[in-house]
């Protein structure tokens, strides 16, 4: 189940263009223009931060469910 902290981020991330759209008026395209243009030029920064996101996520969810039943392993053969 995805949180809703992380839904909200998906919505702002999805609809920023579009908000940047509607709410600018006759700036719209410069400012579609300019973000297009900084999205292009730092694209390997972004890619690179995606991936650690999902990579960090990926190992903390595995971890979450791993650690508990390792724990319970280990107090089982103690005691």
């Amino acid at each position: 189940m995805v949180c809703y902290e992380r839904r909200l981020l998906y919505l702002i991330v999805v609809s920023m263009p579009l908000l940047v759209y509607f709410w600018t008026g006759r700036q719209r395209d410069a400012a579609l223009e300019a973000l297009k243009q900084w999205l292009i030029a730092n694209n390997a920064t972004l890619i690179i931060f995606l991936y650690l996101f999902i990579g960090i996520s990926v190992l903390s969810s595995g971890l979450g469910e791993l650690i508990p039943e390792l724990l319970e392993a280990v107090f089982e053969t103690v005691s």
